[in-house]
């Protein structure tokens, strides 16, 4: 291959709306910000469809006949996803801000490192809670260790 170009892996991804999906989630595809073209079959996988469609970021492939498939429906939906200049650029736009956040987990990690760290420089390892706690504790006196 030259120096032009190259493909993409994913265009856009047919999936059911769920967070287990094997070709890709619609976390997946949000962070990557590849449009979306769903194809919900199971009711906890209607959620993700309607928001792909609210937020402009993909389209539903069954509509009204799930869990079967239309192909015409499917077919258009899918030129739909593939060709639409606003869901390609809404797709960008959420991928752009979801690598600019950073991954959940690290997030996440973070946040509870960061509560760790804080709790452990609290006065006698309390802070804020233990005069808190050892109001609402009868007999305890302020000691803590029937927490640990």
């Amino acid at each position: 291959m030259g120096s032009g170009p190259r493909p993409v892996l994913f265009l856009t991804s047919p999936e059911y709306g769920q967070a287990n999906v094997v070709l890709a989630t619609a976390q997946q595809l949000a962070r990557a910000g590849v449009s979306h073209l769903v194809l919900p079959i199971w009711w906890d996988t209607y959620e993700y469809a309607e928001r792909a469609k609210y937020h402009r970021i993909g389209a539903i492939g069954n509509a009204g006949v799930a869990p079967a498939v239309d192909a015409d429906q499917f077919g258009s939906e899918l030129l739909l996803v593939l060709g639409d200049k606003e869901i390609k650029r809404n797709a960008a736009a959420i991928g752009a801000a979801c690598k600019r956040r950073g991954e959940g987990r690290e997030i996440a990690a973070a946040e509870v490192a960061s509560w760790a760290q804080a709790f452990e420089s609290w006065p006698e390892k309390g802070g804020p809670w233990k005069s808190k706690l050892s109001k609402q504790r009868d007999g305890v006196n302020g000691d803590l260790a029937w927490l640990q």
